[in-house]
């Protein structure tokens, strides 16, 4: 893939040059060409390696001690809701409380949320 790219780098660089026509014949968007011309003109070829979109950093996400707290209780009442969950919290004095509902918010990672836990999930009749 970074050949490609780097091809395309190449060819957009040259004098006389139709960039929209190059992105068509390659078949990537106009944004994606320019980005792609911008990175390598910022760091070379290093930087037209594919990148992670995994972000920077999470502002929002749950202290891992509230996790715990959540997958423990959710271990024990398997059938309670993030609303109900965060009720037992507060009363058992857990600071800061994870948001009620709904339950992803609570607790973003996999293992907290009832549908990818299918041991925590009970069976349904019929």
């Amino acid at each position: 893939m970074t050949e490609h790219r780097a091809e395309f780098v190449a060819l957009a660089q040259q004098p006389g040059a139709n960039r929209r026509a190059l992105c068509r014949h390659v078949g990537i968007a106009p944004m994606t060409g320019d980005k792609w011309l911008w990175r390598y003109a910022a760091e070379g070829p290093a930087r037209l390696q594919d990148r992670s979109r995994r972000p920077h950093r999470s502002p929002a996400r749950t202290a891992p001690a509230i996790e715990r707290a959540v997958l423990a209780l959710r271990a024990r009442h398997p059938t309670w809701g993030g609303r109900k969950l965060r009720v037992q919290m507060a009363r058992h004095g857990v600071q800061p409380l994870p948001a009620g509902s709904p339950s992803r918010r609570s607790c973003p990672s996999r293992s907290c949320r009832p549908h990818w836990n299918s041991a925590a999930r009970p069976e349904r009749s019929g």
